[in-house]
């Protein structure tokens, strides 16, 4: 099912299946997808079905996508949107300690200086400490609620 949505919402120019697996949303919502099915197709053989349990089941899907897809992306634009893009990850980091490497990833747009920058206005903001220095330095997040 997950792979014909795919399929489907790309040819209709909504290729948020490139970049978040449809596939595995339906899988998790087994249960439901199962519920609507079944929902829509009373009366089947009778000409009498109603599609709508599927329909939502469907445009569910697609919205769990793209929430899911934009809080992948972040913030990608507008003033100071960099600078938030890092701040954002380091307060969403699973654990509390991270490398330049991974600010990078996560905000490609901004550039080592920038980084640097905006990591030592957070140093200052007792947000975050280093760990070492040098190439292999580590930032440890000191606190979450910023």
């Amino acid at each position: 099912m997950g792979r014909l949505l795919t399929l489907l919402l790309y040819q209709a120019c909504y290729e948020v299946g490139r970049y978040v697996s449809l596939e595995r949303l339906v899988q998790d919502t087994s249960d439901t997808y199962y519920e609507a099915v079944q929902a829509a197709g009373i009366g089947w053989h009778t000409g009498e079905h109603d599609l709508t349990p599927w329909l939502e089941y469907l445009l569910g899907i697609v919205a769990a996508a793209y929430k899911e897809f934009e809080s992948r992306v972040g913030v990608v634009a507008g003033r100071g949107s960099k600078r938030e893009a890092i701040r954002q990850f380091v307060r969403q980091l699973i654990t509390d300690e991270f490398t330049v490497a991974d600010v990078r990833r996560a905000a490609p747009a901004a550039s080592q200086s920038y980084i640097s920058k905006t990591l030592a206005t957070m140093r200052d903001e007792d947000l975050i400490g280093p760990i070492g220095a040098g190439k292999n330095a580590r930032w440890r997040r000191l606190r979450r609620d910023f």
